[in-house]
């Protein structure tokens, strides 16, 4: 592998929770990278924590996948820790980039592990370094499509598909989930393009079985993933809970079907809030989706 120096150059595997990797840096096919960025919430903070607490977690539930016969640990994937964070932003978010890249590069799948959701601008950034085109495939409660938030912030974990679809095509990005967002927001969507299913159309869809009125083109696309796309009464650690969310099993039939039918070259997942969950159910459901994510995209992609 010929970028592993330097990747490793940006990120730190001390006092990280080792979930003992199945393969070795060089045999990884997707690397997972801790992102633990916290500068832009507002309120509820904590987000900082879901890397480790997401390893925690998944040290402890269980990993085999019955329906694909197939467990995490045959999943040739490696943990490279977390990326070492300072006190700037941006100079972080150019890190995260530049690994991004690098394990792109490789032909290698990044998975970022936020950390809030504004990590997916450098992954995009890094993508169209590398590809063509790129589209977007977001499941989250709320848009994002902010142009400022709070006034006079321009790149924030509200803003970040907004500066996104000042980056690609905007046409290519497809929200799935939401059911919390402005009117700013919904014109703003309407008038580039943008693709949405909101919360109460997905339901009827998979009451149909989830027979979809668009599906994303077959180019390079990120899978950005905001666990407060599921209702808050199953997963109530997050940054800024919605009322109305995916239940878990909608959430992973929605997953299976992008998965399977499109080019998911990396992924993210973002905005678990641990602090806000004293039970800590939040993070076995986020290590879950992980573990569903990785085993779905070795299963239906590797041949």
């Amino acid at each position: 592998m010929k970028h592993l120096d330097e990747i490793k150059f940006y990120t730190d595997t001390s006092g990280v929770f080792d979930i003992k990797s199945p393969v070795s840096e060089r045999d990884a096919k997707y690397f997972i990278i801790g992102a633990p960025l916290d500068f832009t919430s507002i309120g509820r903070r904590g987000v900082d924590k879901a890397p480790n607490l997401l390893r925690e977690a998944l040290l402890q539930i269980e990993t085999y996948n019955y329906i694909f016969d197939k467990d995490l640990y045959e999943v040739p994937f490696h943990d490279l820790g977390d990326l070492i964070i300072s006190t700037n932003l941006k100079n972080d978010l150019e890190k995260l980039e530049r690994i991004t890249f690098l394990i792109l590069d490789d032909n290698r799948i990044p998975v970022i592990i936020g950390g809030e959701h504004l990590v997916a601008l450098p992954i995009i950034r890094a993508l169209k370094k590398k590809y063509e085109k790129v589209g977007l495939i977001v499941l989250d409660s709320h848009l994002d499509l902010r142009d400022e938030y709070p006034e006079g912030s321009r790149y924030t974990h509200a803003t970040v598909l907004r500066r996104i679809s000042e980056l690609i095509n905007p046409e290519n990005i497809y929200i799935i989930g939401a059911h919390a967002f402005s009117r700013e927001e919904i014109k703003y969507a309407q008038k580039r393009g943008i693709h949405i299913l909101e919360t109460s159309k997905l339901t009827d869809y998979l009451k149909r079985d989830f027979k979809l009125d668009f599906d994303p083109p077959n180019i390079p696309c990120h899978l950005s993933i905001d666990i407060d796309v599921l209702d808050p009464s199953i997963i109530p650690g997050v940054s800024y809970p919605e009322p109305g969310g995916l239940s878990f099993g909608a959430l992973l039939k929605v997953l299976h079907r992008l998965i399977k039918k499109c080019n998911i070259v990396s992924l993210d997942l973002v905005e678990l809030c641990g602090p806000c969950d004293p039970t800590g159910i939040s993070s076995f459901y986020a290590a879950k989706i992980l573990s569903y994510i990785l085993i779905t995209h070795w299963v239906e992609k590797r041949g």
